[in-house]
This record gives C-alpha cells, structure tokens and sequence, in this order.
C-alpha cells in the first residue's frame, strides 16, 4: 500500500513501507489523495470558526482512514500527505514521517468528541498543545484518557494542562506504552492528582 505526498518542490512523490508498487497502489494512492483534496478544501469555504475547521478536518480525515481502510504504516504518511492536499507547508514539527505535532493527527483525535465538550474546556491551541506532547502522540490510548481526564476537571487553561501533561511525560517516561493492556496504562496515569 502507498500514499501519495506533494513535495515542497510541487513534485509528487509515492511513499511505502514496501519496494516497488504496482500501477494498481499507485492508482490507489492517487485517488486517497484526489478524494483528500476534494473534501478538505471545501472545508475551508465555510465561515466557521478555526476549531469547528479542524474538528470537520480530523472528522473527514476519520471518514477517508475508514473508507480506504488505512493501514497504521499508510497512516504515517497520510498525516503528512493532507498538508500537501490542502497546500498547507508542512510544518518541520510534521515534516518527518512520525506523526509528532501533526494538526491533522491532532483534529483526528479529536473528532471523536463532542465539539461542544471540547470548545466549553478550550481553544484549538490548548486541545493542540495537549495532543501534540509527545508520549500523547506515540500512544493513541494516553490521549483518550489525557482527554477524558480534561474534560472531567474542566482544565481550562494551558497553564492548568502542564502538569497533568508533565506528569503523564515523567510517568510514562522509561515506559514502552504498547506493551501495557489498557488497563495497566490506565492504572499509571490514574496515579495523578491535582496539585
């Protein structure tokens, strides 16, 4: 399988965790990223608000990962192919094929929330900052329960995230978090209280 990525030099490129594709990969890959385009720039016609944008990007995002059943490997690259989608330059923090930072990766996480949840706790650059912190992005689990836990005490501030995201970095620190069932995570994290 195979994404298709536009280059910073407006050059198109296929990337896969395999050697050569075949033409029907290739096809396949242009159509994620033709469908891609289509539906996210229309996103941008509307007069909406930057977190109801990015809440119906990582919503439609959602919707293209089920259609074409995108495999964990397609969506390394995914994340960063909807920069070149929408001609949006690729910040260095999305720049690599990890996902750290990736605002698309963020609104895709966050689509699976109540917008209105979201938007009474905070700002886009909150629910950003939250996501994007690193062992959050390595391990989708740990920003379920980040989010759970910030919804449920209304943390409302970035100032009132940092320490609930300073001790999930030190806790999980020396942790490879794949190998804990949700439960076990969930019992680490769940040692946190607030200050």
């Amino acid at each position: 399988m195979a994404i298709k990525i536009k280059t910073t030099k407006d050059e198109y490129v296929y990337k896969a965790n395999n050697g050569l594709l075949s033409q029907e990969q290739k096809q396949r890959a242009d159509k994620i990223y033709s469908v891609s385009e289509n539906t996210l720039r229309h996103l941008d016609e509307t007069n909406l608000d930057i977190f109801t944008i990015w809440y119906k990007r990582g919503r439609a995002a959602n919707e293209i990962i089920d259609r074409y059943s995108l495999t964990n490997e397609e969506k390394k690259y995914f994340w960063q192919m909807l920069y070149g989608a929408m001609n949006i330059k690729i910040p260095d923090t999305a720049s690599k094929s990890h996902t750290r930072r990736n605002d698309f990766l963020t609104a895709s996480i966050l689509a699976d929330y109540k917008l209105n949840e979201l938007k009474q706790v905070g700002t886009w650059s909150l629910w950003r900052e939250v996501v994007g912190s690193v062992k959050v992005s390595e391990d989708e689990r740990v920003a379920q329960w980040i989010i759970d836990y910030i919804l449920k005490h209304k943390i409302i501030t970035r100032d009132g995230a940092r320490p609930l995201l300073k001790f999930v970095r030190n806790r999980l620190k020396n942790l490879e978090t794949g190998l804990l069932t949700q439960d076990e995570l969930f019992r680490k994290l769940n040692e946190f209280t607030q200050p």
